[in-house]
């Protein structure tokens, strides 16, 4: 069975691509990722992982490009929107969580949007928890 990527590019277009038997979906998604193609669909408060793997995650997996400080990650960039860097601190005696996110706008679906009043977010990813990072989710520089 031969599997199939849903791809978007840069300027919108979308292209679906087929794996062949042996070939590495993450490869193909990094290959991808770094021209700025994403296969990623937004969902309510984002894809979760570890808080292992913010230090080591490969952003090309998700077609997005980073904003880097002082070689410190600032933000990512997909599809042309920003998402911060938010390190949100143990509060309320909720675990640490580290998350990218961008403020919610006018029009943004509902089931995307978390928060309230002003306060209000639509987040790429979050990582929060224990664990290892998947290796294949991280970079191999």
């Amino acid at each position: 069975m031969k599997l199939r990527i849903r791809f978007e590019t840069p300027i919108g277009v979308p292209v679906e691509a087929e794996l062949e038997p042996g070939e590495d979906l993450y490869e193909v998604l990094r290959e991808r990722g770094a021209a700025g193609w994403t296969a990623v669909r937004l969902r309510y408060q984002g894809i979760v992982l570890p808080l292992a793997c913010e230090r080591c995650f490969d952003w090309r997996l998700l077609g997005a490009s980073v904003v880097e400080r002082d070689g410190f990650v600032e933000a990512v960039v997909v599809g042309g929107t920003e998402y911060k860097r938010r390190d949100l601190a143990e509060r309320r005696g909720l675990p640490r969580l580290i998350k990218y996110s961008r403020g919610a706008r006018e029009g943004d679906p509902a089931h995307l949007v978390e928060g309230s009043g002003q306060d209000r977010y639509v987040t790429l990813v979050r990582f929060v928890g224990d664990g290892p990072c998947p290796p294949e989710l991280c970079r191999k520089d």
